[in-house]
């Protein structure tokens, strides 16, 4: 399996209920391979420079998103049948500074995005709204990774500060 662009990969996911693998590229393009047989199978362009990508456990949902602010962070429906389709369904924008990290529940009704700052937010995908406060306790640290405990009822969020912190 090669990834197939010219330039770096910077992020992947995996969905295995369809065995497809996404590749986020420094392109602005993100790569969608079946996993048997290693074949691309279609593309999302004009998504930004990919450094974090997040899917649903069922591979209903995917988030993209990129440093460019102007891009920030888009919520994608994908086909459930064996022909790849993807829908825009949302973008979400409310960070003045690169987002760094996404997490998707895994019932697709959250998205969380966190940034170079250190500032976090909490997204309704059906209607696009900040659920509660944006989260600034980690502010000045850069947040890497995150990711929604399989109820929903917690989220880890990975920073620079040398923790996991639990919200």
């Amino acid at each position: 399996l090669q990834e197939g662009s010219s330039f770096a990969a910077l992020a992947m996911v995996v969905d295995p209920a369809r065995q497809r693998l996404f590749v986020g590229s420094a392109d602005s393009t993100v790569r969608i391979w079946g996993w048997q047989n290693t074949t691309e199978i279609g593309q999302i362009d004009s998504t930004g420079m990919n450094e974090t990508l997040a899917i649903t456990p069922n591979g209903q949902f995917l988030v993209t998103g990129s440093s460019d602010s102007e891009i920030s962070c888009v919520l994608w429906e994908i086909s459930p049948g064996n022909e790849f389709h993807i829908k825009k369904v949302r973008e979400f924008r409310g960070h003045a500074q690169a987002t760094t990290c996404f997490a998707i529940s895994a019932d697709g009704s959250r998205v969380f995005t966190g940034d170079r700052g250190g500032i976090g937010i909490l997204w309704d995908t059906k209607t696009g709204d900040v659920v509660g406060d944006r989260l600034e306790q980690l502010r000045g640290y850069r947040l890497n990774s995150a990711a929604f405990s399989s109820d929903a009822s917690r989220l880890l969020i990975a920073a620079d500060d040398f923790q996991v912190t639990t919200i």
